[in-house]
């Protein structure tokens, strides 16, 4: 062989062997990224695994729960680790399904934990998440009727015996100087319904709590409900005290998931997102028809999630009209506070602001 075929064997065979450490280094490679993507997919399903599921019922399909559906959309539950399941029960079903631990957390008012500890039940409001009502009183546009007052011996139309809608009827007569007595509250059924009884005179007057009528509904307010003296906690975060027991940091886990969902809806550059989530929450045809409840919204949370207690106190004055059991309770009887404060003292909520 002479030294230009050697020379050329000797490039050939340098070439080969880069060509096999260049081959091995690629399988090296594939079998790193092939580990890694493993490693990954095992961490996400670990992960997953790991989530802790929890059934979490909410009573009414109202704006305010626009909390509970971004909260679960975005995934911040899955943050805290709940893989959370949620169901819309009405308000005493609710706290029935709770009290026999089928729903170990609600969104509701605290009403049905009044009438749950007055029965020998354990449900208790654990946060406010809305402490202050929105809704009008309302009357059909040609009424004779302009105040509160002009309703005595007439008909307002509630949702149920024993709802929020009766509650919030009662202070509003009792704080224009009135009761039951001089008006009758009488349940139609949901805010269609009503509003469907109100334009047919079954009722002289409606309570809407989550209704804003658009200007083709001839209808008035002769009542802004906001303007009620007391705060009452109409969009709590309840749970039993035997599951705050045994579980305590599921509950203040989804507390703060609450508080996160809470900040990201007060965000004007979310705005879209959450008028999207609205929108299909409630049924709503179009954005322009969601606009009035995303405004009304902005207005209505707690940013300090505190309990309150003079609210209880107004719903156990009412209720025990009607049921003597609840005349015997105090209002710290149906409140735990110690999740709020605790997280008050820890700096979240300003945190997360």
């Amino acid at each position: 062989m002479d030294e230009t075929s050697r020379h050329a064997g000797e490039v050939n065979r340098d070439g080969n062997g880069d060509g096999r450490k260049a081959k091995g280094v690629l399988r090296i490679r594939a079998c790193l990224t092939a580990s890694i993507a493993f490693a990954f997919l095992s961490v996400g399903s670990a992960q997953t695994q790991s989530l802790k599921p929890l059934k979490f019922g909410h009573c009414q399909v109202a704006p305010e729960v626009i909390a509970v559906w971004i909260a679960n959309e975005l995934g911040i539950f899955q943050k805290y680790r709940l893989k959370v399941e949620l169901t819309h029960v009405a308000g005493a079903t609710l706290g029935q399904a709770m009290a026999a631990g089928e729903i170990p957390i609600g969104f509701c008012a605290g009403n049905i934990a009044v009438s749950s500890v007055a029965h020998g039940g354990d449900l208790v409001v654990v946060a406010g998440v809305v402490n202050h009502l929105v809704g009008n009183l309302w009357v059909v546009a040609d009424s004779p009727i302009h105040r509160v007052q002009d309703l005595r011996g007439k008909a307002i139309a509630i949702s149920a015996v024993g709802s929020l809608t009766e509650i919030v009827g009662r202070i509003i007569l009792e704080e224009h100087g009135m009761s039951t007595r001089d008006v009758t509250l009488r349940p139609l059924g949901n805010s269609p319904a009503r509003l469907v009884a109100l334009e047919r005179g079954v009722s002289e007057a409606a309570i809407l709590l989550t209704f804003s009528p658009g200007p083709e509904k001839r209808i008035r307010s002769i009542y802004a409900i906001g303007s009620l003296k007391v705060l009452l906690p109409v969009a709590s975060v309840l749970s039993t005290r035997r599951f705050i027991q045994k579980s305590p940091g599921d509950v203040e886990a989804v507390i703060k998931a609450l508080v996160e969902a809470v900040a990201f809806i007060n965000k004007p550059a979310n705005k879209d997102r959450v008028i999207a989530s609205l929108r299909e929450g409630l049924k709503l045809k179009s954005v322009a028809e969601t606009m009035p409840f995303y405004e009304t919204t902005l207005r209505t949370f707690d940013s300090t999630y505190t309990i309150p207690v003079k609210g209880m106190e107004a719903f156990i004055a009412i209720l025990s009209e009607k049921d003597p059991a609840v005349a015997k309770l105090k209002a710290e009887d149906t409140v735990d506070g110690r999740f709020v404060s605790n997280l008050e003292k820890s700096g979240f909520f300003k945190g997360i602001q």
